[in-house]
């Protein structure tokens, strides 16, 4: 059980705040839940695509009109086979605007109970549960704006937490559609109760944003995005990270922190698509952190690396995106999308 924990644990430190310390709750929030976020490093808030439905629970904003009717599953095997899934259907109403619901389980599995002196008591399960309300609308077919509101509920064995959360989105698209940008605030909120130690824990809150530019005249589509803006300093080597100053050991001085190249790659993750006409791509992706804090120095496998690939077969889109997070182990991500119209056409 522990051996599987901490390795999970581990794997939440890429895509979470980067802050040190026990303090986060739900974080099951910063990691990728669908094949297109897996696939473009963990986040896909450089793409603006409002006919993906991959993209709609990450960032609303690109919830439009064209979303109407779209579905998605999702199911994705993380390290030491830990489950996840997800649920979402995205609707338009004429002159209101666009709205999706979403339904995503994190089950880390069953594990034995034990008393103190090592007996076994019985077995317990932990999973966490998130439900999710978004709106998006477009504005003169540039600008596009959206808003979640998420509520969360964890059960760890006799221990349970709930909580509820906010994202704000915004986006701007080409009129040729070659480029996109969008601006993500997420998870800003609180558990409703405070925990067994009478402490009200944070959630993994993030300021995120993205830009994607399609070659005119090639299949090729680049991806830049910039994590973490809420905190410069990632380094989970540093016990001082948050601070934006730093005291000198020998004098004691304040001095306020440099930029480092190794501090500026942990923000940056860098990703591109090849089209292959409408019904088929390939992407591969870098997350400079996660090579940095999951890599070994002595074998680093597929660590900061993404790959995947997506193809639409009549009605139905088939994703895989394979996530390389440690040596001893990737993840797995697999989605299936379709257009409800298409049947009822």
């Amino acid at each position: 059980m522990k051996h599987r924990l901490i390795i999970y644990f581990l794997g939440l430190s890429l895509t979470a705040t980067g802050q040190l310390g026990g303090d986060r709750a739900h974080g099951f929030l910063a990691i990728p839940h669908t094949a297109r976020q897996a696939i473009l490093g963990g986040s896909a808030i450089s793409a603006g695509d409002a006919e993906n439905v991959q993209l709609y629970q990450e960032n609303p904003a690109n919830l439009d009109s064209v979303s109407d009717n779209r579905f998605l599953l999702t199911y994705n095997n993380y390290i030491a086979d830990l489950n996840s899934g997800l649920f979402y259907y995205a609707k338009h109403i004429k002159g209101i605007g666009t709205f999706g619901a979403g339904f995503t389980f994190m089950n880390y599995g069953t594990f034995t109970r034990t008393a103190d002196n090592g007996d076994i008591l019985g077995e317990f399960s932990a999973n966490d549960n998130l439900f999710t309300l978004g709106y998006g609308r477009s504005f003169d077919s540039l600008w596009v704006l959206g808003a979640n509101i998420k509520f969360i509920y964890g059960n760890y064995a006799d221990v349970s937490q709930t909580a509820i959360a906010v994202d704000l989105a915004a986006g701007y698209r080409s009129r040729d559609r070659t480029f996109a940008a969008n601006l993500l605030i997420k998870n800003a909120g609180r558990p409703l109760a405070r925990n067994s130690l009478d402490e009200r824990e944070r959630l993994p809150f993030e300021i995120n944003a993205g830009v994607s530019k399609r070659i005119a005249k090639a299949p090729f589509r680049f991806h830049l995005q910039w994590m973490q803006a809420q905190q410069w300093n990632l380094s989970t080597s540093d016990p001082d990270a948050k601070k934006k100053t730093k005291t000198d050991p020998d004098t004691g001085e304040e001095k306020f922190r440099t930029f480092t190249a190794d501090n500026i790659m942990r923000h940056i993750v860098f990703g591109s698509d090849i089209l292959l006409g409408k019904a088929a791509y390939l992407t591969v992706a870098y997350n400079y952190r996660r090579k940095a804090e999951l890599g070994s120095e002595a074998r680093s496998g597929l660590a900061g690396f993404s790959f995947g690939l997506g193809i639409q077969i009549k009605r139905i889109g088939f994703h895989y995106a394979l996530g390389g997070y440690h040596p001893s182990g990737n993840a797995h991500y697999f989605a299936l999308t379709t257009n409800i119209n298409e049947y009822i056409r």
